[in-house]
């Protein structure tokens, strides 16, 4: 179905680029709809907005990098974003 691709297109980059600012309103543009269509979509998938998935994944990122490699909090803070 065309919804799930798009809130798994937006899933996806944020897997492979939650290190880098990330900027909503890119996203949709690279996939061909509005910000908020977009938006809409993401919450009715996820059940959260994006910014909360963004945050929540790069938290959980933080905690395994911390639990694996046992470095200081400001130094996993910009690995993750």
């Amino acid at each position: 179905e065309k919804h799930y691709d798009y809130v798994h297109y937006v899933k996806e980059y944020v897997s492979t680029h939650y290190m880098e600012k990330i900027v909503f309103s890119e996203l949709a543009q690279v996939a061909h709809v509005s910000r908020s269509y977009l938006s809409k979509l993401f919450h009715q998938e996820t059940g959260c907005t994006f910014q909360s998935y963004l945050t929540n994944f790069r938290m959980h990122r933080a905690c395994e990098i911390l639990k694996q490699k046992h470095l200081p909090c400001n130094v996993v803070g910009p690995l993750v974003g």
